[in-house]
Parts: C-alpha cells; structure tokens; sequence
C-alpha cells in the first residue's frame, strides 16, 4: 500500500490528488487522480487516501501493462464474480452514505435511478449484452490492475459478472425504497493479478490483418483497401484482440464482429475522428446517430468473410467461419431511370453552368446518353477521349495510352474497361469543342475542378451537387438518384431495340458471350449504330 496519503483540502473537505506518470497519461486520458474523499475528518480521510492510492497503484500497475502489451493472465470465473461483488458492494455502501448524509434527497435520487436505469439493466442481463458495459469492466479491472486487449474474453466474462451486479444493486435499492434493511456484501480478496505467461499459437489474428491488408494494397492501393476493410479490422481486433490464434476462432466469434459492424454510425470517421472505435459506437448511440445501412454492413460482412476466405487459402484455417455471415436484406428504396420530362426539369438551369463549372453539365449529359458511372466520368483524362472510325470516345480504362496503370484511376468491374462512343446530342451539344479547349490549356485532366474524395473517388463532391439540386428542381424522391441517369440509359436501349449484349458492352455491364469482344476499339462502329438509335422521346439537351 502507497505511503504517501495524497491529501489536499478544497474548502473544509479533503480531496485525494495524485498525479499520473507521464508516460501513462495517454493511456489513462488525465494528468491526475482529484477525487473527493467526502469527509472534514483528518483521520478518515487518510484512511481513505490511503485506499484510494491502492487503487490508482493498481491502475498504474494495469496501465503499464498496456503501454507495453502485457496483458494479464486469464480471468477466472471465481474472479470476476468477485470483483463484480465488491463493485455491489462499493455501489451499496455509497448508497448507505448518501442516505445518512442527505436523507430525502437521497431517497428521491434512488427513485429516479431506478425508473431511469432498471428496464436497461434487465434488458441488457437478459440479452447478455455485455458491451454495453464493456467500458466498465476495463475499469473494474484496470483497478485491479489487469489489463486485456478490447474485446479480450476476459472483458466478455468481467462484463457479464457486472450485467449481474446492476440487476443486484438495482433490486437492493428497491428493498431499501420500501425501508427493508439490506446490508452490502463483504468485500472479497481478489488474488494479484499476473502478467499471462507466453502461450504457442499458429497465427495470431493481428498477424492475419496485418498480411492481409498487405496482400491486398499491392493488388488495389492503399486507399481502396482503408476504405473498404479499416472498419473491418478494427471490429475484429475490438471483438477478438490481435493475439487471438486465428485457428481457435468460430462462428460465435464472428457473429461478435457483426454485431459491432451492425452498431457503427454513419460517417464515424468523420463524426468522431478522435475516438477509439469502441468508444465512438458508444458515442453514436449515446447521440442517436444513425448507423450503417443495410447494404453498407452487407458488403462489409462480404468482406470479412474474404479475410477468413484468403486465410483458408493460405492454410490457417480448415474452413470459413464467415461462410455465409451476410444476409441480403431487402432493399428499402428501388430506383428507377428520370422520365423525358424529370430530363427537362434537370437540364435546363445546367446550360449556364458550361462555362464556369463545365463538370455540372457534362458528367450528367454523358451519363444520360452512355450509363456511364458517376466516378468513370470524373476520373477522366484529356488523353481518354479519342477518335475511333472517325467517332469521338471515350476510352474508360485505368491503363494509360502507353499500357501503364494509372492508380488514381479506378473502375467497378472488369466489364467496366471499355471503349465507347458518344451519343450524336453530345457531339451536337459541342463536347467536341469543349476538349479541344482543355487540350489547348493543356490540362491533364478533363475536368479538374472534381477533386479526389475522402473515399478515394473524384466524383464525391459530383454526387453530393447533384442531390441538391435534384431537390432544387422539385424531384425529391429517394428513387431518384445520380444512378438514375444509369438505369434510365438501360431502359432507353429496350425501347431501342438494342439487344442484351450490345447494351451491356455500352454500359459495362457484366456479361457473358459476344459482349465480352464488345468494347474495344474494333468494335466501335457496332457500338455506334446501336446507341444513335437511343432516345428518351422529344428530350434534346440544352
């Protein structure tokens, strides 16, 4: 126990004050312990100050650990019941306290807890949610000076224990409203923690992100992988720890890390910057943010479960224990393509955004008349418009004129890599004048004011003008959207009478067949002749 007592007086109350080493305060989040101790008293508060430096020796102890990847031996189930038991009971004597010292108000303040915490902490007991209180736990065993990684089972087990005492102490304090005397548990020795002894294990979980997230940004760059897997990784190692042995984890396992994906807010990484990833779902609830949608978390399980598929590949697992973890749901909204007069309502205050902001006409008008994505029109390059058979296009690659990959370039599907022609209305609505003067200006790009994204992509500031002004127009409808320019180019190839395979070389659909010759310079006059026949009735563009 610290010799040392800590103390200090704020008016005629002692406080305990202690400061945290240096090298801790990162990890502890405060430069100081400054608690009050609750008593005038000389005597009483040295006692107190003396447990109070027990405790902050013990967090020292933990946090150590933690600054140097010490976690602590696993936490037996006889542990953390009794650490649970002496949290009841510190939360019972508080109560005794509070009831000698302020009477009524005391008894009022009991009420209102009860109302306002006990549906929560049954709810919580009975779903065994015990990230709810994960929090907590580190805590609780941060002060006993154990350390675990997030998501350790040790945490799961202590915060389970706790899911138990909430329900204890909340029953206990029902009995003291109705004046029975309950009386809080006596305080049980809990043995000193030890620092786990080494363990063998195959491949540590850490290990696997670490060779996977490398595996992955050689074949697709780095900003495609943070972008589709950094929430991944932070689940699994929140849920799991990276010295988890990859071999030991199943199904139950997984579902875990869904379960956390399925919790993430919205724009986390732009709401909550400062956060642990933990710490800002709670953040999330705790605000009310909305979270992921339906399709986002799809397609983040879809990832998970080709993390584990590469490692099945590489022979650290037998089997998936993803297999199958992402359900499609049904959609919530189905788009559709803009009608001949919605095209009038869009187009008409666009002719005056040629000069300025040339981008706000052209990307929608050529994704009106090709189906071409949002971003595949945004990332081009002067260089990527052509003349094929003596017909202006577009070469959609992510490949140079010299063979060369560029990687600021990107494309959905491998379908998407296409050559095609521009529709006569945009030759008739002067792109052709429209790139020579970028070509004079010597520009790189064809529109430069589109910057790149934070998600990577040079169509983010596209997509988000193109909603506002959808509802500037009057077309507020979910269903439409910039992709509506998309389907309503398929649905112009039907009324067409442009066969399957022609129309999905046109829009780089994925298919099977003839199409997958289509595409390509040779084919160009082919493609031609079947997008000159494509209208949307009496619409001209402006």
């Amino acid at each position: 126990m610290a010799r040392q007592t800590y103390l200090t007086r704020r008016g005629a109350v002692y406080w305990f004050r202690r400061r945290v080493p240096g090298e801790l305060v990162p990890i502890l989040g405060k430069s100081f312990w400054f608690d009050s101790l609750g008593t005038k008293d000389h005597r009483e508060a040295g006692r107190r100050a003396r447990e109070r430096a027990a405790e902050t020796d013990r967090e020292i102890q933990a946090a150590t650990k933690r600054l140097n990847g010490q976690a602590a031996a696993p936490l037996t189930r006889g542990e953390a019941a009794a650490l649970a038991q002496n949290e009841l009971a510190r939360w019972l004597a508080e109560d005794s306290d509070a009831r000698l010292a302020w009477g009524a108000d005391a008894y009022r303040n009991a009420e209102v807890v009860i109302e306002d915490f006990e549906r929560d902490a049954r709810e919580a007991l009975a779903l065994g949610d015990w990230q709810s209180v994960a929090r907590q736990a580190h805590e609780v065993l941060c002060r006993s000076g154990r350390w675990y990684p997030e998501g350790d089972p040790s945490v799961r087990l202590m915060a389970g224990e706790l899911l138990r005492a909430q329900v204890q102490w909340l029953d206990a304090l029902k009995a003291r409203q109705d004046g029975k005397a309950v009386a809080a548990p006596l305080a049980v020795a809990v043995p000193i923690a030890q620092v786990a002894a080494p363990r063998p294990v195959g491949v540590t979980l850490g290990r696997l992100i670490d060779d996977y997230r490398r595996e992955r940004e050689k074949k697709f760059g780095g900003p495609s992988t943070a972008r589709k897997y950094d929430h991944i990784f932070r689940a699994l190692e929140a849920a799991l720890g990276r010295e988890r042995d990859v071999a030991s984890i199943r199904r139950e396992d997984v579902r875990a890390v869904r379960d956390l994906i399925e919790r993430i807010p919205a724009h986390m990484g732009k709401r909550y910057p400062g956060l642990g990833f933990i710490a800002a779902i709670e953040a999330g609830e705790r605000d009310g943010v909305g979270r992921l949608s339906p399709g986002t978390v799809k397609s983040y399980l879809d990832n998970l479960a080709a993390v584990f598929n590469w490692a099945v590949e590489e022979e650290l697992l037998d089997k998936n224990p993803a297999s199958g973890i992402a359900q499609k749901g049904a959609p919530t909204v189905k788009r559709r393509g803009f009608t001949p007069e919605e095209l009038e309502r869009i187009f008409a205050p666009l002719s005056g955004e040629r000069k300025a902001r040339p981008w706000r006409y052209w990307v929608p008008a050529i994704a009106a008349f090709s189906g071409a994505r949002a971003n595949e029109l945004c990332q081009l390059r002067v260089t990527d418009v052509v003349t094929v058979d003596g017909h202006l296009c577009l070469d959609l690659s992510v490949f140079d004129d010299e063979g060369v990959r560029d990687d600021s370039k990107r494309l959905k599907t491998g379908a998407s890599e296409r050559v095609i022609p521009l529709h006569p209305q945009i030759i008739e609505a002067g792109f052709e004048a429209f790139v020579a003067t970028a070509r004079a200006a010597r520009q790189e790009r064809l529109f430069p004011q589109l910057k790149e994204g934070p998600d990577g992509r040079y169509s983010h500031d596209l997509t988000r003008w193109f909603a506002r002004h959808l509802d500037k127009v009057g077309l507020k409808q979910r269903a439409l959207v910039f992709h509506s320019f998309r389907h309503g180019f398929r649905d112009a190839c039907r009324v067409a009478g442009v066969d399957g395979e022609t129309a999905d070389a046109l829009g780089g659909w994925a298919a099977k067949g003839q199409s997958a010759r289509y595409g390509r310079r040779g084919m160009v006059e082919v493609l031609y002749r079947a997008l000159k026949s494509v209208s949307f009735n009496e619409f001209r563009l402006p």
